[in-house]
């Protein structure tokens, strides 16, 4: 074995020599029910709730379930009534607007959301965000921890603190949840993992621990009657750590952009095929609805406004 020119992790069994391969399989196709373990208008928290892949979850929930949404970010948005001012100042391209932009598209899905600011590795942060959380949306019943960051470098030119900001959200982010929401009886906890931690990538030394912490943690909890299972994700198409490799070819990663046109507010790639168009049309803003109405003065879309949106579409 010792001279064996090929690499890998293999087992002997019986005299026979077993290397380990994984084989890509399709999931089965969601049938359209409630997922058993999801409540309807269910309180979901959401660590990395603003990244890429945080903001799919989210999407995801508010779609299957109405969901009240707890989007954990370490950025702070301004309050609510600012927010128009704010994406008129910037035009919708900073951080701040693309997060306000993402949040009025949840709730125009049908969830209710709630952005609490902390660090997932702080626990007086997480605590403190936690209960306000809880104050306008109740218990929690059911989380996902997605939160992480990645720095590739040779593990001998790794400095300490690079290591530690790569452990921090996923390691200690995980403790922190599961102390501060320890007394509360979860329907499951989701925690988001990598196949790093099974194919071990070169320069990913502590995001392989990192992700390697997530999966002994899952089977710790499950084991003790705490329903947990570790996704170990392989990458996600243009969203979240990697979509920055996509930058060249313009991808926007999931993140909402403001259009200017006259029905549509922001625009959102989803994938490598599908863009999605929002808008927000009321009597009061828009003459296609203003200049349109029954005898009774209801407001209506006339057919050739459905011309023109798809006009603006393409």
């Amino acid at each position: 074995e010792l001279a064996a020119r090929d690499s890998g992790v293999f087992a002997w069994r019986g005299g026979e020599r077993f290397r380990l391969e994984h084989v890509a399989r399709e999931l089965a196709p969601a049938k359209g029910e409630l997922p058993a373990r999801l409540r309807d208008r269910g309180t979901y928290l959401i660590s990395g709730g603003l990244g890429g892949i945080g903001s799919l979850v989210a999407e995801w929930l508010a779609r299957t379930c109405k969901a009240r949404l707890v989007l954990m970010t370490r950025r702070e948005l301004p309050a609510r009534e600012q927010w128009d001012a704010c994406l008129a100042a910037s035009g919708g391209k900073d951080a701040v607007a693309q997060a306000i932009q993402k949040v009025r598209w949840l709730e125009s899905l049908g969830a209710e959301v709630h952005v609490a600011a902390a660090d997932v590795a702080d626990v007086v942060q997480v605590r403190a965000a936690l209960a306000a959380a809880r104050q306008r949306l109740g218990p929690v019943h059911g989380l996902f921890h997605a939160a992480g960051v990645i720095a590739d470098g040779l593990m001998a030119g790794k400095e300490q603190a690079t290591i530690e900001r790569v452990l921090a959200p996923k390691v200690h982010g995980a403790l922190v949840l599961e102390e501060v929401l320890g007394d509360e009886p979860l329907d499951f906890t989701v925690l988001f993992s990598s196949t790093s931690a099974t194919l071990g990538p070169p320069g990913q030394v502590d995001y392989v621990a990192a992700n390697a912490f997530l999966n002994a943690m899952a089977r710790r909890r499950t084991a003790a009657g705490k329903p947990t299972m570790a996704l170990q994700w392989g990458t996600w198409n243009r969203v979240g750590m990697t979509a920055s490799l996509d930058a060249g070819r313009g991808a926007s990663g999931g993140r909402p952009e403001a259009v200017a046109e006259p029905l549509f507010d922001e625009r959102v790639q989803v994938g490598a095929e599908e863009t999605v168009l929002t808008g927000k049309l009321g009597d009061k803003t828009h003459w296609l609805l203003d200049e349109h109405r029954t005898s009774q003065g209801h407001a209506l879309v006339p057919g050739t406004g459905f011309l023109e949106i798809a006009a603006e579409t393409l």
